[in-house]
């Protein structure tokens, strides 16, 4: 990922109680926000530093989906 992260909630049942996590590869919280399963996600990564990162989506402090991603200069 260079720009932009895009993630499709489509696939999850349907909550509007949703929380984006996004982590560095060192488990620290550099990305959070709360969003619902009838968006199309887009997050601005230009910031964050090169490397490997968590994506999480949470609801109720609970994990519904996990994936990484390695953001690229």
């Amino acid at each position: 990922v260079k720009e932009e992260l895009r993630i499709d909630l489509k696939s999850l049942e349907s909550n509007t109680n949703l929380e984006l996590e996004i982590y560095s590869n060192e488990g620290k919280l550099v990305y959070s926000r709360k969003i619902n399963t009838n968006q199309h996600v887009v997050v601005n990564v230009t910031t964050f530093v090169q490397g490997v990162y968590h994506c999480k989506i949470l609801s109720n402090q609970k994990e519904l989906f996990k994936t990484e991603f390695i953001k690229i200069q």
